[in-house]
């Protein structure tokens, strides 16, 4: 393994510790896309800047990709990006 490849692992898991964003990616496992309004609904407690930061620092990894329409966000989750990094998914959607 290269180590820019491990690099990027490392920075996948490094994101993927903190508890906000980890939820993230768990509502998106069983949905194509979710709105940011859909996602925002479930972290009620959390301001909508404090979201958005989570939002972008997920995008910017290549975890999640998003999708301007209209006024609306659309975020849809890399499933592919996750597997390779080692991730098991099946273990991710036990965390429901």
């Amino acid at each position: 393994m290269t180590a820019a490849k491990l690099s990027k692992i490392q920075n996948i898991f490094k994101i993927l510790s903190d508890e906000t964003r980890l939820s993230i990616v768990v509502l998106l496992l069983d949905k194509k896309e979710l709105s940011c309004g859909e996602i925002s609904q479930n972290f009620g407690h959390l301001t909508q800047p404090t979201l958005s930061h989570h939002f972008k620092t997920l995008e910017n990894a290549g975890i999640i990709e998003v999708e301007k329409v209209g006024t609306s966000h659309i975020y849809t989750l890399d499933k592919n990006l996750l597997a390779e990094s080692g991730i098991d998914i099946n273990l991710l959607k036990n965390l429901k």
